[in-house]
C-alpha cells in the first residue's frame, strides 16, 4: 500500500513539473512551443482554368435600337469543377461605331455551378463581332473572378474567353474560359 501512494505521489509530482518547466519567466502572452513550431498556412496556389461550354442566349431587344439584354445559360466542363452548369446575365451595347453596327461591347456577369452546388462567380467584358448576312457573332474578352459560395467562397482568377453563336434561335453559343482559378 505504502510504495502504490509513493508512485502516485511521484506521478503527480512529475506531472507537476512537467507543466510548471520554463514558465518562471515566461511571457504569458507569447506563443507556445508548439505554436512556434507549426507550419504557416500553405499560400494561395493560382491553378490552371479552362471552361468549354455550350447553351442558349435568350436576348431582349426591347432596349432600343443600340442595347441588348440577354440572358444565357448552359452546361459545360471545367478543369478541376468536371461537368457544370453556368448562366450569364449581360449589357451589349452596339452603338460604339456607327460605321460598324455589328460591333459592339458586352459587360456581364457569369455563375458557375459545380455538381455539389458550389458556385463560382465572375464579371467579364467582351467586344463582339455580329455578322448579320450569316446570322453569327463571335466575342472576345476578358473575365476575372470574383468570389462564390461554398469552398469558392474566397476564390479569386482572372483569364480570357472567346465565344461564337448564331443570331437564329434557339440562340446557339458555345466558348471557352482559359486563365487562372484560385480557391
Amino acid at each position: 500500500m505504502r510504495a502504490r501512494q509513493l508512485a502516485s505521489t511521484l506521478v503527480v509530482s512529475l506531472v507537476g513539473v512537467v507543466l510548471n518547466a520554463g514558465c518562471e519567466n515566461a511571457d504569458p502572452t507569447a506563443a507556445s512551443p508548439l505554436e512556434q513550431t507549426r507550419a504557416p498556412l500553405a499560400a494561395v496556389v493560382d491553378l490552371p482554368f479552362a471552361l468549354s461550354l455550350v447553351g442558349h442566349a435568350n436576348p431582349d431587344f426591347s432596349q432600343g435600337p443600340c442595347n441588348v439584354r440577354n440572358v444565357e445559360s448552359g452546361t459545360g466542363i471545367a478543369l478541376h469543377l468536371g461537368a457544370v452548369e453556368w448562366s450569364s446575365e449581360e449589357a451589349v451595347s452596339f452603338c460604339v461605331d456607327p460605321a460598324d453596327p455589328g460591333l459592339g461591347q458586352v459587360s456581364g456577369a457569369v455563375v458557375i455551378t459545380a455538381a455539389n452546388g458550389d458556385q463560382l462567380h465572375g464579371t467579364y467584358e467582351t467586344v463582339v463581332h455580329a455578322d448579320f448576312a450569316a446570322n453569327t457573332l463571335s466575342a472576345t474578352g476578358s473575365y476575372v473572378i470574383t468570389g462564390g459560395t461554398g469552398r469558392f467562397a474566397n476564390a479569386g482568377g482572372a483569364g480570357t474567353l472567346s465565344v461564337t453563336g448564331s443570331l437564329l434561335p434557339p440562340f446557339d453559343v458555345a466558348g471557352r474560359f482559359t486563365g487562372t482559378v484560385s480557391w
